[in-house]
């Protein structure tokens, strides 16, 4: 079992309707609080509403039926609360997922290191997501909303996997006005995805490797 450390700050991870032996695997790493949960409003709420990092990992049968219901439950901007689907398929639409504001999909199997990877990722505010989901993703929100040149070239960078920092560099700006930037571009777009950057999993990959 890979125990690896490297979680940023202390997290709340609320598990429901999951496979057992799913949520056995988050419960390894000390920086983890595990908490089982229903799928009623009240549950979420008091689960994800502990003043910390929450993610919550739902089964992809609760998100084709309460997806959109549970996002509008989850805590405001103090607190981050970021949802990510546990797939036994490949039949879950991810870009509908994006769209509605989850944050990942992960393999009902998926194997310790890259279950470790894709939680890293999504409670430093990233998404786990293959690029060529976002890429897609972003190509259908422009094609019905105006971005400025800027954003468009941002929109675009983020589509290739660049973070904030990565994007900043790239372009001679700071980050902060990369930040403002993103936040435009979800405000028109109207898209309820808080999370700016893009990571996919095979790039993950390529940066624990070096």
């Amino acid at each position: 079992m890979d125990t690896g450390s490297g979680f940023m700050k202390p997290a709340t991870i609320v598990v429901a309707d999951v496979p057992r032996e799913f949520a056995q695997r988050l419960a390894v790493w000390p920086e983890l609080t595990l908490v089982e949960s229903t799928a009623e409003r009240s549950d979420v709420e008091a689960s994800c509403g502990r003043g910390e990092s929450c993610l919550l990992f739902l089964s992809e049968e609760l998100a084709f039926s309460s997806l959109r219901d549970i996002m509008s439950w989850l805590p405001g901007s103090n607190t981050l609360a970021s949802v990510v689907v546990v797939a036994h398929s490949a039949k879950i639409p991810p870009i509908e997922l994006l769209q509605l504001g989850c944050s990942g999909v992960l393999r009902v199997d998926a194997a310790p290191n890259e279950l470790r990877r894709a939680v890293q990722a999504v409670l430093a505010g990233e998404l786990w997501f293959s690029r060529k989901v976002v890429s897609n993703a972003l190509r259908t929100l422009l094609l019905t909303n105006r971005l400025t040149p800027r954003e468009l070239q941002i929109a675009n960078l983020i589509a290739q996997g660049l973070n904030n920092q990565q994007i900043a560099d790239t372009l001679f700006i700071c980050r902060e006005t990369v930040r403002w930037h993103v936040r435009t571009i979800n405000s028109k777009t109207k898209t309820r995805a808080r999370k700016p950057v893009v990571t996919s999993p095979a790039r993950a990959r390529n940066r624990a490797a070096s």
